[in-house]
């Protein structure tokens, strides 16, 4: 596992990332009926998925991500989607939240990305009395996570908290 910030030039290249969401693709796709079934990923995909760097495809190099360009990024999602869509969902998910680490404050963005074993996805949570309901990754079952993302949303001048 990595825990700094910079850890060096990323392993990671276009091609190598479009490789692993083919294999991953595969994978999902003989796994595709417990997916369904049990509603969540098993744990050889899940790993196979943040080793390969597709969760964390949109965070920086610095961190040890393969700092992505989108298309790449959303096209491996696509990819994986083909063999199961739950599992190409998280992908997308987990990529895609992984983005926001450019917006963090450094410290922030490696205490949460800086691990290559993270996952971080959003939104999460339950309605509390006075806020809106948030839907739930949970439930759904096929995403496991380590950090949910808590994001502020901005609607007619008021920022509107969501709570996870």
């Amino acid at each position: 596992m990595s825990s700094g910030c910079d850890t060096g030039p990323s392993p990671f290249s276009s091609e190598s990332l479009v490789r692993a969401a083919e294999e991953a693709a595969e994978q999902a796709r003989e796994h595709a009926g417990a997916i369904e079934r049990e509603r969540r990923l098993p744990e050889g995909l899940v790993t196979r998925l943040r080793v390969s760097g597709l969760m964390r495809a949109g965070a920086p190099s610095s961190l040890g991500a393969p700092q992505a360009p989108a298309a790449v990024t959303l096209g491996c999602a696509e990819t994986v989607a083909r063999g199961d869509a739950s599992a190409g969902w998280c992908v997308s998910i987990a990529a895609t939240s992984s983005l926001l680490s450019a917006y963090l404050p450094p410290d922030g963005a490696a205490e949460i990305f800086g691990d290559t074993e993270t996952v971080a996805a959003g939104p999460t949570g339950h309605g509390l009395p006075g806020r809106r309901r948030v839907p739930s990754l949970r439930p759904l079952g096929v995403l496991q996570r380590d950090h949910a993302l808590r994001l502020p949303v901005r609607r007619h001048g008021h920022t509107h908290g969501f709570e996870t």
